[in-house]
C-alpha cells in the first residue's frame, strides 16, 4: 500500500468515527478553531488541542444497565486472566515506542539511535493524548469499575483518573496508524498490536471495554488531525527516515 492509499485509509477511518459518534450522541459537534501556527509551543505546534471537540464525536457514557452487563463481564475475564496476562497488561501501562518494537519488526529491547526522532513522536503524541482525553473525562466523571464493584480487583497499578474514555486506547490507536504511516508494510502488525495494546486495560481491571472503545475513536481521530497538520508531516519526515533504515527498508 502506498503512503498516498495508507494515508487515505487512515482519514477515511477517522472520518466514518466521527460519523459514528456524531450519531450516536445528542450534543451538537462544534466547528474547528484554526489550527494553532507552526510557531506554537509544545504540542500545539502540531494542532490546538482545544480545536478538537472530542466529546461531541464519543457516543454517551453507558447507561447504568449496561454499566452491570460491563462489570459482570469484566468479573468473568478476572476469574480466567493469568500471571502472565497482568504482566503484559503492566507493561502495557508504558506509552512508549518501545511497547511498539516488535509490530515494527524490531527487538523488544531495540535501542537503535535511529529510532530517537519517533520515540519524540510518540512522547509529545502522549502529552497531547493526555491533553485532549482529560478534558473528556473531567466532563463525562464515570467512576473506574473498581469505584464501582469492590469486586472487580486490579492486577496492574490503579489509575486516579476518571474511566471513560481510555487515553491508554486512545494512545495506542493513534500511535499505530502513526507508526503505519511510517511504515506501511508492518500496518496489520501495527493496528493489531494498537488494539491489543487498549484492550489490556480491561484485562487489568481498570477500565470496561466501553471506555477501551470510545478511546480508539478518540486515537484514530487524533491521528486523523496529525496527518492533516503540516507541521507534523514536517517533523514525523525524520522519524520515518529513522524508523525505515532501522527495518532495513528503503524510503517511500
Amino acid at each position: 500500500m502506498s503512503r498516498i492509499t495508507q494515508r487515505t485509509f487512515i482519514l477515511a477511518w477517522a472520518a466514518s468515527a466521527l460519523l459514528l459518534g456524531a450519531c450516536a450522541t445528542t450534543t451538537p459537534a462544534q466547528p474547528p478553531r484554526p489550527p494553532a501556527p507552526a510557531a506554537a509551543a509544545g504540542v500545539a505546534r502540531w494542532f490546538d488541542p482545544e480545536s478538537l471537540h472530542l466529546l461531541a464525536l464519543l457516543p454517551p457514557v453507558p447507561d447504568a444497565a449496561a454499566t452491570r452487563q460491563e462489570l459482570d463481564l469484566l468479573l468473568e475475564r478476572q476469574a480466567q486472566r493469568s500471571e502472565a496476562a497482568c504482566l503484559a497488561a503492566d507493561q502495557d501501562a508504558n506509552k512508549k515506542l518501545s511497547r511498539f518494537a516488535v509490530a515494527l519488526g524490531l527487538q523488544a529491547d531495540a535501542r537503535d539511535p535511529r529510532l530517537q526522532d519517533a520515540a519524540r513522536i510518540l512522547d509529545d503524541l502522549r502529552t497531547l493524548q493526555e491533553r485532549i482525553t482529560s478534558r473528556v473525562k473531567d466532563a463525562t466523571n464515570r467512576p473506574r469499575p473498581f469505584r464501582q464493584d469492590a469486586r472487580v480487583t486490579t492486577c496492574i497499578e490503579r489509575p486516579m483518573s476518571d474511566s471513560y474514555p481510555s487515553g491508554h486506547a486512545a494512545f495506542g490507536m493513534a500511535a499505530a496508524l502513526l507508526l503505519a504511516d511510517m511504515v506501511p508494510e508492518r500496518r496489520a502488525e501495527l493496528l493489531a498490536r494498537g488494539i491489543e495494546y487498549g484492550e489490556q486495560r480491561v484485562v487489568g481491571g481498570v477500565h470496561f471495554p466501553s471506555d477501551v472503545a470510545a478511546g480508539r475513536t478518540a486515537g484514530t481521530v487524533i491521528a486523523a488531525f496529525l496527518l492533516a497538520s503540516p507541521q507534523y508531516q514536517r517533523e514525523s519526515g525524520a522519524a520515518r527516515a529513522g524508523l525505515r533504515s532501522a527495518l532495513g527498508l528503503a524510503s517511500p
